[in-house]
This record gives structure tokens, C-alpha cells and sequence, in this order.
């Protein structure tokens, strides 16, 4: 007799496990949704809503981890750490939403947030009606037209070289070819509108018609998002995190699909002593209600995805705490994209310099694309792509080799 741990990835993995035993057909739809369990906590609740919590999770054979004075109501707010299968979470469900206290709406949420870690997020859709689905790792390629990007490939103010790259990306393996010309680098300074204008219209402009893929265009400003979508651009990618009501409105009304990224601080201050508690938990709530208040200023929700900012106010131990649980950012239903490529915390870790990172971007960006990316951020295109050719095998249990 030997005893050996099965790790599921997903429902339909278990079913086919479950399958291989040999169990009546009929008993694999309900054996499926039990073979796969969650940890989920709900942040700041009253003791008595996290006392119902933990009762209707024993009463469905789950259990949830509560504050020990949740009982003696000595304490104003609490989290609670729900520990169920999805069986168990439906069954817990069903009683919760009988009680009051706003319970019946966390209920709804719980069994959303549980559904969101093992389905793909819907496809974006495009300006001009076509579907960019995330059924495979996307690759989004940078291309920078400054004169002082920090990974060093800047192309200034040469359009041919611009455009060549751009082609040459795509040949590579790109999904998405990202334009920026401001550098946000640790310490960098803004440029203005005019000279940003100056550096990406002309090469969208020509790029476009030399490309078949999406482009998107890296800029914090509404003014320049504008002009780069009339010139071809049908992605905004705003590393500010759509702070600006203007540039929401703009999203909102071209309905492009739009990056909401999270950065601590700006790119001048980024980078000074950037602390905190709980990185992944408090960027996943910065980005949650980015999303919410996006959606509210009418950017249709399918439209969003989101970036944990890699590098943007974060240090080592947070970048890595980042990809080793990138797959709690799941939770948001949303495509999540990750731009680790090149970046400081990967010279700390191999102390290599800016142009020998190669290695270290592809093993970052194979970690998060197993943990949960559907978009990597990258310099070094043809390397990458092979690399998750591998991962997404993996991941989708050779679907994709067809």
C-alpha cells in the first residue's frame, strides 16, 4: 500500500482523476466541485457577521478561523479566514443568505470570488470588434521611444529603428506591442505632452500599418492616450492606475481595453523606503477598488485588467511575495498582467547588470505566468515566447499543441 498527493489545477482535472478510479459516471459531476478547495478571507467584518461565517461553515463540514474575541464582541473588526471546497461553499452559501447584516451579498461575492481562481477572464474586445482572448500566456512587448529607458533599448527619435523593432516583435512572438515615451524609471522625471506627443504619435502612426497585432500605448496622460488611439493604438496602459478622471473618461467613451496598474508614490519617489504590512493584500485592495470605480465611471468591467506593479514602489522581499502569490490577484476576475522584465530586484537577486538579465526576466516571467499572468510585460520577445510555449503546456495540459 503507498499513500501519494494528487495537486488538482482545476475542476475538470479532478473530474478526470476521479474518472480514472473508476467511480459510477453519474457520481463524477458531485465528486468534481469536492475534490477542490479554497482559502478565502473577508477582510474587516463585525464579530457577529464572523461568528455566522464560521457557524454556517461548520454547518457545511468547512470550518473558517475567526479573531478570539469575535465572541466576546470586545473587538470593532475582524478578518476571516474561510478554509472550504467549493461544494462546502455553495452548501455554507445557501444559509447565508438567509441571515442579515449584509451576509446575503457577501455570500454572492464569496462564491464569485471562488469561481474567478479557475476560470479565465473574458476576452477584450477590441476597437474594431475583434476578440483578444486569454486562452494562452499573451506576450506584450515594449517598445520605448526615449532616449532614457532604464533596461537601456530606448530608440530615441529614430522611427525606422522604431518601426523595425515593432516588426521584428511581432515576428518574435508578440501579442501586443506596448509604446511609451516616458520613461518611468525609479527617479525619472515627467515629460511633458508636447515632446510625449512628439515621440510615440509618429511611430504608431507608421507601426500601424506595418503590424497586425494590437498596439497599446504606455502613458499617464489623457491627452496623449487620445491622440495615440486616433492614430492607431486600441490599448491604454496607465501605470498611474486611472487616477485621472479625464483619462477614465476617455476609456469609458473609446471603449479600449485599459491596464490599471498599481504604483506606490510616483516614478521621482517611488523607490524611498517604499513599506508595507501586507503587499499583496493591500495592492489587491488598491486594485479592487480601482476597478470598482472605474466600472462606475462606466468603463465596461470586461475591459480591465490589472497590474501589481512589479518595481513600482515595491522592494525585493514585496516583488517576490508579489509573483510567489500572484494567484490571489485571480480573485478579481480580471486579465492580470506582469512586467517583471529586467527590472532592479532581479540584479539584486543575480547581481547581474541592466543587459545580462535575460535568464533572470524569463524565469520571472515562467513564474508568473504559472501563478496566474495572462499578459507578461517583456523587452526580450523571442526568448519569452518560447519559454511559455512550455509553461502554457504545462498549464493547459498540451490543449495548445493541437
Amino acid at each position: 500500500m503507498r499513500i501519494r498527493a494528487r495537486v488538482f489545477s482545476d475542476i475538470e482535472d479532478a473530474k478526470r482523476q476521479i474518472a480514472a478510479i473508476g467511480v459510477e459516471p453519474e457520481a463524477i459531476a458531485i465528486l468534481g466541485p469536492k475534490a477542490i478547495h479554497f482559502n478565502l478571507i473577508v477582510e474587516s467584518v463585525r464579530p457577529p457577521v464572523a461568528i455566522i461565517i464560521k457557524e454556517s461553515m461548520l454547518a457545511a463540514g468547512a470550518d473558517a478561523a475567526i479573531h478570539r474575541n469575535c465572541i466576546t464582541n470586545t473587538i470593532e473588526k475582524a478578518d476571516v479566514l474561510i478554509m472550504a471546497t467549493r461544494k462546502q461553499l455553495r452548501h455554507a452559501a445557501q444559509n447565508m443568505k438567509m441571515q442579515a447584516f449584509g451576509i446575503p451579498e457577501l455570500a454572492l461575492e464569496m462564491l464569485k470570488v471562488a469561481d474567478n481562481i479557475y476560470e479565465l477572464p473574458p476576452p477584450w474586445k477590441l476597437p474594431d470588434g475583434s476578440d483578444f482572448s486569454f486562452e494562452r500566456t499573451r506576450i506584450m512587448s515594449i517598445l520605448n521611444v526615449t532616449p532614457d529607458s532604464f533596461a537601456g533599448d530606448g530608440t530615441g527619435g529614430d522611427l525606422d529603428i522604431a518601426v523595425e523593432r515593432a516588426v521584428e516583435m511581432e515576428r518574435s512572438g508578440a501579442d501586443i506591442i506596448d509604446i511609451g515615451g516616458e520613461s518611468t524609471r525609479p527617479g525619472a522625471e515627467p515629460v511633458d505632452e508636447k515632446k510625449e506627443l512628439e515621440r510615440v504619435i509618429p511611430v504608431i502612426r507608421a507601426v500601424a500599418g506595418r503590424i497586425n497585432v494590437p498596439i497599446s500605448i504606455d502613458t499617464r496622460k489623457a491627452s496623449v492616450a487620445r491622440a495615440a488611439i486616433e492614430a492607431g493604438a486600441k490599448i491604454v496602459n496607465d501605470v498611474s492606475g486611472l487616477i485621472n478622471k479625464e483619462m477614465v473618461d476617455l476609456c469609458a467613451r473609446e471603449r479600449v481595453p485599459v491596464i490599471v496598474m498599481h504604483m506606490k508614490g510616483t516614478p521621482q519617489d517611488m523607490q524611498d523606503n517604499p513599506m508595507y504590512t501586507d503587499a499583496v493584500g493591500e495592492i489587491l485592495r488598491y486594485l479592487a477598488n480601482r476597478v470598482t470605480d472605474a466600472v462606475d465611471a462606466g468603463i465596461e468591467e470586461q475591459q480591465i485588467a490589472i497590474d501589481p506593479g512589479i518595481g513600482f514602489g515595491k522592494r525585493l522581499e514585496d516583488n517576490l511575495d508579489i509573483l510567489r502569490r500572484l494567484a490571489e490577484f485571480k480573485t478579481l476576475g480580471r486579465p492580470i498582467v506582469v512586467g517583471a522584465s529586467r527590472k532592479a530586484f532581479i540584479g539584486k537577486i543575480t547581481g547581474l547588470q541592466v543587459e545580462e538579465r535575460l535568464e533572470g526576466s524569463v524565469g520571472a516571467a515562467c513564474a508568473a505566468a504559472m501563478n496566474g499572468a495572462n499578459i507578461i510585460r517583456c523587452h526580450d520577445v523571442g526568448a519569452t515566447a518560447k519559454a511559455l510555449k512550455i509553461i502554457d503546456a504545462i498549464k493547459y495540459q498540451g490543449k495548445l499543441l493541437d
